[in-house]
């Protein structure tokens, strides 16, 4: 795709009704979103990132998105956690986890920016697609346990 290709509404095409249905399109994705990974304990982008892509956004874009929302989900999530989950936070794994963060999400970026955009699609389904398998996968397991 080129420049300013997979946007919701086509530039220039905008006006009053398309600008509106893309607010309210973005205010209903992002309640989903936030309810959905707040009772999931997953992060913004593992629920936002197939939206996106089902509404044609192109990989980098809708990728840039997912990371740029995260740092409201997480503030929040955090602030929930800290009100209503009592001692829920390891502090000593926030800081190991950070700093993972820190150092590996400059070389991903580097990487997703270097790859085919059919490519980088790819692999991020197939990541998608193996963590909703771990996770259907705890829940089975943890269904027959109990």
């Amino acid at each position: 795709g080129g420049e300013g290709g997979g946007e919701l509404v086509a530039p220039g095409a905008g006006g009053p009704s398309s600008s509106t249905s893309l607010r309210c399109a973005g205010i209903a994705i992002g309640v989903f979103v936030g309810f959905g990974s707040a009772i999931t304990g997953t992060s913004g982008p593992v629920i936002v990132l197939p939206l996106l892509f089902l509404l044609g956004l192109e990989p980098l874009r809708a990728l840039g998105i997912a990371q740029s929302i995260q740092i409201p989900i997480a503030t929040c999530a955090t602030i929930g956690n800290a009100i209503f989950g009592g001692n829920n936070i390891n502090l000593l794994l926030v800081v190991v986890l950070a700093c993972g963060l820190v150092v590996c999400v400059p070389i991903g970026s580097q990487l997703a920016h270097s790859v085919p955009q059919r490519t980088l699609k790819l692999v991020v389904n197939v990541a998608l697609l193996i963590a909703a398998l771990s996770l259907v996968g705890r829940v089975a397991a943890a269904s027959l346990a109990s």
